[in-house]
């Protein structure tokens, strides 16, 4: 009689595995291969319309973003899924993360063949919700499969009346809400009693196998099944977590948290702020004043009352061209704030694509017909040509859904431009988990969506329908997200709609005042974008026991490490490394983002009066570019809209004198401190230290 397909495999897997190691037992690389900072996640095409909505990708890639990991989706069935066996696959990946809704798809059993070949590689398997098999393989099949991964499953049971907790661990469960019982389908699976496993809940109920341990990690498979892990309403809309994610996937990965990450949420010390505006509603008129656009109260009322603040601003072709719908006095309007020094300028699309994958737009005649080229690329150049002929247009802001194709973000990439948009991240009152932060972005093959940290004034206000003051309500996302962990940016997304009605207009108002009492980093649009992408293309490879390279860093501002006490930068063997600052349990390391060359980390255990023996950049509310620390200066320029105070640590001197521009003032150095207050320019500000 034939064994099954799976157990087949799993024969085959464990030559195979001994292949795959043998190189490891032989002779070291020559050169040091970097970290894999890549997660894979299998998804099923039948149940999910596409890969933006895929559970992992929206409410889970957040918290491994945070750790350092992104994650790359492949659909199962297709040739998108790797073959684990291929030489580069462990170098390539950190490990599988899946998340699925059941236990049986049309593409299950090739699933499950592929899970047991995956179990060959000796990476790591973490599984929340369902396994995604269950139902399409037996019992001795799934048993077989799970004991590849060095657990024990006993099968599927139905439902007992009364379950009885033996064990719950004093960490790590009730991070957003209780544990409860009610409702769930037991599967009898318990981890291999081996080095590195931590049994988080242990349960028994009154049937054949008395014990299951749904909440576990170990070095080779975590589990947080069904609603133990992630818990989703019967709608499959509301979501917290039961788990602490930041601590069940660090133990699920066998985390370092020595090594350094790259970190898009903090620049120079401070949480990055910028702010975007949609070009939707430009030729809409407002009401507030009957014989003006809303694109002409949003300049007078915001762009032009906040010039310490930099905006980024976008335009939709077709409202503003006297071809279309616009006229020559909307040309006049969206010039006119395009050359303001505080705005950054953008494309917005031609049409407005509504969703970009079944090709919907918002404006147009009934025989406009979408056309990627025209929504990406002659958008961009009719904005440069007849709007902004005096700045250049670096970046894309997606439109309506914000689900562009690999088609688009490939059009994008290669025309030089940056993109940014969708995600929709909100956490509050509302939406009350981390589950509702929306990753950095979203890989598609080779190309890169960049997603707005924040969701914009449509989702806060319902599409505009009301509440019309709902905007403000973003600024409780920002405190949610800012602490105890900075995991996001403050950015404020809104449109020249939201100038339509009184209430709207104050919303804005009400977010950007907040921003000015915050110790923010205020940054054009580009510059996160920039430094986002430069987050996914980073790689860390690890030289020594204390020293780190980071390539393809360029744009990025800085790395963090979650081991803060434990060690301090060695600036003097450090390379492209401005400065650092602690920060509860974090160490935030300042990267020069203009470096071409690769970035180099190292770090001592001396002491803080030995560590701190040249200048370093401590902190500053914005970008510094042009380092230069010389025996008896020190020199750096400061972005535009950088806001104060300028800290800067390792002085040996009482005071030092400080030239910007024609001024020129002595400053006193405290402890080997200083910190030099500044008024905020809409220029580069040249600043040089004399020691």
């Amino acid at each position: 009689m034939k064994l099954p397909a799976v157990r087949i495999l799993l024969t085959l897997a464990l030559a195979l595995t001994l292949s795959l190691w043998a190189p490891a037992l032989g002779a070291a690389d020559p050169e040091p291969a970097p970290i894999p900072r890549t997660l894979l996640s299998p998804w099923q095409s039948s149940a999910v319309e596409s890969m933006p909505n895929l559970p992992v990708l929206q409410h889970i890639e957040m918290v491994l973003n945070h750790l350092g990991y992104a994650v790359e989706y492949a659909a199962v069935g297709t040739d998108a899924l790797p073959d684990p066996g291929s030489p580069d696959f462990r170098r390539r990946y950190a490990g599988l993360v899946t998340f699925f809704h059941f236990e049986s798809y049309p593409t299950s059993k090739a699933y499950a063949a592929w899970l047991a070949r995956f179990a060959a590689t000796g990476l790591p398997w973490i599984a929340l919700g369902k396994f995604g098999f269950l139902d399409v393989i037996d019992e001795a099949e799934a048993s077989s499969l799970f004991a590849a991964f060095g657990a024990r499953f006993s099968g599927k049971r139905e439902p007992p009346l009364k379950y009885r907790v033996l064990h719950q661990a004093p960490a790590g469960l009730g991070f957003e809400r209780q544990l409860t019982l009610d409702g769930w389908a037991p599967v009898e699976i318990n981890p291999a009693k081996t080095p590195g496993t931590r049994q988080w809940l242990d349960l028994a109920y009154p049937i054949s196998q008395p014990r299951c341990t749904p909440v576990f990690t170990s070095p080779r498979f975590s589990l947080a099944y069904g609603n133990f892990g992630l818990h989703t309403d019967s709608l499959k809309t509301r979501h917290q977590w039961l788990v602490d994610p930041f601590l069940f996937f660090s133990e699920a990965l066998a985390r370092d948290p020595a090594v350094p990450v790259p970190d898009v949420a903090v620049v120079n010390g401070r949480r990055l702020y910028f702010a975007h505006v949609g070009g939707k509603g430009l030729g809409t008129w407002s009401r507030i004043d009957s014989e003006r656009y809303c694109a002409e109260i949003l300049k007078e009322k915001v762009l032009e009352k906040y010039p310490d603040l930099p905006f980024g601003v976008s335009i939709v072709a077709a409202e503003a061209s006297p071809r279309h719908l616009g006229n020559d006095r909307l040309v006049k309007i969206a010039r006119g704030i395009l050359q303001l020094p505080n705005v950054e300028p953008a494309a917005n699309s031609f049409f407005h694509p509504v969703s970009w994958s079944d090709s919907r737009l918002a404006l147009g005649s009934a025989d406009t017909r979408f056309d990627p080229k025209r929504e990406i690329l002659e958008s961009v150049a009719f904005v440069q040509d007849t709007l902004s002929p005096g700045k250049k247009i670096g970046i894309f802001y997606w439109t309506g859904l914000a689900h562009p194709s690999r088609e688009a973000l490939r059009l994008a990439s290669a025309d030089g431009l940056l993109n940014l948009g969708g995600g929709d991240s909100r956490f509050d009152t509302d939406w009350p988990s981390v589950a509702y932060l929306a990753p950095v972005g979203r890989k598609d093959g080779g190309e890169i969506q960049i997603y707005s940290p924040t969701a914009s004034d449509a989702y806060f206000t319902n599409a505009w329908q009301g509440p019309h003051f709902g905007f403000q309500r973003a600024i409780e996302t920002f405190q949610r997200s800012g602490a105890p962990r900075v995991l996001k940016p403050v950015s404020a997304h809104f449109h020249f709609v939201s100038a339509e009605l009184e209430p709207g207009l104050q919303a804005i108002r009400n977010v950007l005042d907040w921003a000015l009492t915050q110790p923010l980093a205020p940054v054009f649009p580009s510059d996160y974008a920039r430094a986002a992408t430069a987050w996914h293309r980073a790689r860390v490879t690890r030289l020594g026991a204390s020293r780190f390279r980071i390539s393809n860093a360029r744009g990025l501002f800085t790395l963090r490490v979650d081991s803060a006490g434990k060690a301090r930068p060695d600036l003097a063997g450090s390379r492209g490394v401005l400065g650092y600052v602690n920060a509860g349990e974090a160490l935030y390391l300042h990267l020069d983002p203009d470096r071409t060359d690769d970035i180099e980390v190292a770090f001592s255990e001396k002491s803080l009066a030995s560590a701190e023996s040249r200048p370093f950049l401590i902190s500053v509310g914005g970008i510094a570019r042009g380092w230069k620390s010389g025996s008896r200066s020190l020199q750096l320029t400061l972005a535009p809209y950088t806001r104060g105070p300028l800290v800067i640590g390792g002085l040996s001197k009482r005071r030092v004198r400080i030239a910007s521009g024609k001024k020129s003032v002595e400053v006193p150095v405290t402890t080997g401190r200083l910190s030099w207050d500044f008024a905020t320019s809409s220029s580069p500000l040249p600043v040089v230290i004399e020691f």
